[in-house]
């Protein structure tokens, strides 16, 4: 990759990470995450939003590369993603 293109990557992944964290529902997300692992439906609760809105917001931060998420069984399990 050349030098523009690697800048252009840099500044599209930074603006992603800006918009994951450009609400405060998802910002709440991210400090229930620091405490471990939740489902979807837990943070949902825990955030007062709907599945639908909470799913929403989680595709936002996975977009972000903030947070990764696991189907096992019936569930989500959601938790931020490992620091690279």
């Amino acid at each position: 990759m050349n030098g523009k293109a690697e800048q252009a990557a840099f500044y599209s992944n930074l603006a992603s990470i800006g918009h994951g964290l450009a609400n405060p529902h998802r910002l709440k997300i991210l400090s229930l995450l620091c405490h471990g692992e939740k489902t979807v439906d837990r943070l949902a609760t825990a955030i007062g939003q709907s599945l639908a809105a909470t799913s929403a917001h989680l595709k936002v931060l996975r977009a972000a590369g903030l947070v990764t998420a696991e189907k096992r069984g019936r569930n989500v399990h959601c938790r931020l993603a490992d620091a690279q």
